[in-house]
């Protein structure tokens, strides 16, 4: 599947809008989950 991480921080009250898109198997998605990232799936 294909999922865009995005940094889960805010820096001086912003959110970064600033992603990455990877393709990932369902194993990757769920290691994922235990860093600081935000997980979109497209």
């Amino acid at each position: 599947m294909e999922v865009t991480l995005r940094c889960a921080h805010t820096h001086e009250g912003v959110k970064h809008a600033a992603g990455s898109t990877l393709l990932v198997t369902p194993a990757d998605k769920e290691l994922l989950r235990h860093f600081d990232v935000i997980v979109e799936e497209s």
